[in-house]
């Protein structure tokens, strides 16, 4: 057993979050493995070709105010006969505002008028959830956490003092029996505090699973139900996509550099496009963004990382993609897409990468092994 003031987090595996602290906002790195013991953090993701959707929560895509079929719809309205219907239109906006998801569905099931005004509000929140994590800084930290970038400086100037006077404090004592340092401590209140990212694939899904569950006492025909549930999933809901835009750039909104990329077919998915570096199909957006936003363990006594896992250089910052046709260079903007491609084979895992995990935790139980050893004696 440690003795008290131990930090003893380190005992078990790092667990890896996409962080948007501007936003208090998080999301797990995605793992294709399913015991935890086993999950190899950015090393496995980089091998594993999935997605954290880093296109859907920067992209920002125009998008009309109003679809086509609302308009039509807010034209063709028959005569309103209840009171609600007979307030003006702004007053019904105002008080549709307040109602949630499951609301908003309830009333637009109400009548077509009440439909429209409940669709109108629906489209609204669609549009401020696309690209919630554009503008706003995002980081990938662990568990293990040991410090922060610069970049946090502006994020949270408060956490940089907190850090800078604990490690005095270390000059004084030994520094394993002072407890959790502050940065580590923040990123376990994140976890604990901070909320799943809301995006439009969320928004749609509540929708979708609200009308089914209220349509049925709703009294509306079977055939109508169909068209009205069609109108949300295809003239409502339009999610960010790259099928018909080619070429999009990432920008670092914070050093004025872009990554220039197109739309391929994924590999190992079936009919599903994403964005990658052209001639190299691994090397996707969000293989990119993970890797200059990784923010490793630094100097920490028992916590070993492969050494093709290195600190991001773009970790803290703010970001946005872009269609190409409507970003405009300039002098003021840097190309680094290709040190992107030079930093990326170097850390993209080959045929030994079974070995750099098995490594990874050997020597972690190793150093674990040895702390134990050393209280005992």
């Amino acid at each position: 057993m440690c003795p008290p003031g131990v930090d003893q987090t380190t005992r078990s595996p790092p667990l890896w979050t996409f962080l948007a602290p501007g936003l208090s906002q998080k999301q797990e790195l995605p793992s294709d493995r399913k015991e935890r013991w086993y999950d190899a953090g950015p090393l496995g993701f980089f091998n594993s070709g999935l997605s954290w959707d880093a296109f859907g929560k920067l992209a920002r895509v125009g998008h009309d105010s109003k679809s086509p079929f609302l308009l039509r719809q807010l034209v063709r309205a028959p005569d309103m006969s209840s009171r609600l219907e007979k307030l003006a239109a702004e007053l019904l906006c105002i008080i549709s505002a307040d109602l949630d998801v499951d609301d908003l569905i309830a009333l637009g099931l109400c009548s077509q008028t009440l439909w429209c005004i409940a669709m109108c509000q629906l489209q609204n929140e669609y549009q401020r959830r696309m690209a919630p994590w554009a503008g706003t800084p995002i980081i990938c930290t662990s568990t293990h956490l040991t410090s922060v970038p610069d970049s946090f400086r502006q994020v949270n100037p408060g956490l940089i003092e907190e850090m800078e006077a604990w490690k005095v404090r270390g000059q004084m004592g030994t520094r394993p029996r002072m407890g959790m340092s502050p940065v580590r401590r923040w990123n376990w209140r994140a976890l604990n505090d901070y909320s799943e990212v809301v995006d439009v694939h969320s928004l749609s899904s509540q929708c979708l699973a609200a009308f089914s569950t209220k349509v049925e006492s709703s009294g509306i025909p079977k055939k109508l139900q169909a068209s009205l549930q069609r109108t949300m999933t295809n003239d409502l809901f339009h999610p960010p996509s790259v099928h018909n835009r080619s070429k999009w750039v990432l920008r670092n909104l914070d050093t004025k550099e872009v990554v220039h990329f197109r739309a391929v077919k994924r590999e190992g998915f079936k009919d599903t496009v994403c964005l990658a570096i052209s001639g190299l199909p691994w090397l996707t957006l969000d293989f990119v963004l993970t890797l200059r936003i990784l923010w490793p363990n630094l100097n920490q006594y028992n916590d070993p990382q492969p050494s093709n896992v290195k600190v991001g250089a773009w970790a803290g910052h703010k970001f946005d993609v872009v269609e190409a046709a409507n970003f405009e260079p300039g002098e003021s903007w840097q190309n680094a897409t290709e040190d992107i491609v030079r930093e990326a084979k170097t850390t993209k895992p080959n045929s030994k990468s079974l070995w750099w995990i098995m490594y990874a935790y050997v020597k972690w139980a190793a150093g674990l092994e040895g702390c134990l050893v050393g209280l005992a004696m």
